[in-house]
């Protein structure tokens, strides 16, 4: 190869050189630009962040300033109902079944209405519970005497707890569970009593609870005997207060099976 030769193709190798060196500097022009741009969008990005940044420590309260109430917007509320609209709001009373139960039958009252042409359509219950004060009774067992022939018959009455009383076993209950139950000292037992129509004096009433707990006492042999015969047992805990002397009051335990 001659020296022109060489001349004209080294000439032709700088030319497709020349012209992909262009080419890629045309293309680092347009990913500088490209840069450029994204460049200004990351700035101006950082810049609204900043200033949502500033706006929000600028809003927010600090950690110890109060935060201020504010109302919430108001609710058209709807009128109120009256009590026969609102019935019981929506809630379910509690029946007790476990007590004495009279229905009674309760017809119109309207001077128009004739229960013999009326045609009944369906009823409706209207539950009133009502309070009987207890009451006492004089029971009096009026035991006869006969005779046939050389033989007497006589009725019995009862046995009552004590000899000589004429206080019945209801009686003692119901002063022993004043008294040891609901804790109601032996004054308002006897004022309660009074105002059901029997004056026992304060003597009587100490006297029949002192006999019924010793009544009670001889039941608790037979107790443990029953409760030693049962192959399960249950013990449970309850405290109840002793004095201690000068050291105040403590809480001493009874366990009981």
């Amino acid at each position: 190869m001659t020296n022109r030769e060489l001349s004209a193709f080294y000439q032709e190798q700088i030319s497709e050189l020349t012209a992909v060196l262009a080419s890629l500097t045309k293309t680092i022009e347009e990913q500088a630009k490209e840069l450029t741009a994204l460049k200004v969008v990351l700035l101006e990005k950082d810049k609204d962040a900043q200033k949502l940044k500033r706006f929000a420590n600028i809003n927010l309260p600090k950690k110890t300033e109060k935060r201020k109430y504010t109302a919430p917007v108001a609710v058209d509320k709807k009128p109120a109902l009256s009590p026969k609209e609102r019935g019981n709001n929506g809630a379910k009373r509690k029946v007790y079944d476990n007590i004495e139960e009279l229905v009674e039958d309760v017809l119109p009252c309207d001077a128009d209405f004739d229960e013999k042409v009326a045609v009944y359509l369906f009823h409706r219950d209207v539950i009133r519970y009502t309070y009987i004060p207890p009451r006492l009774i004089k029971h009096i067992y009026r035991c006869k005497k006969y005779r046939m022939g050389d033989n007497i018959f006589e009725g019995k009455a009862p046995v009552a707890p004590f000899q000589n009383s004429n206080f019945d076993s209801s009686i003692l209950a119901h002063l022993i569970q004043q008294r040891y139950v609901y804790g109601m000292p032996v004054e308002r037992i006897m004022k309660y009593l009074n105002e059901l129509g029997i004056d026992i004096p304060k003597a009587t009433v100490h006297g029949l609870i002192e006999k019924s707990a010793d009544l009670l006492d001889r039941l608790t042999p037979h107790l443990k005997d029953a409760i030693l015969a049962d192959p399960y047992i249950h013990f449970d805990e309850t405290y109840h207060t002793v004095l201690d002397g000068d050291k105040g009051s403590r809480k001493g335990y009874f366990w009981s099976a």
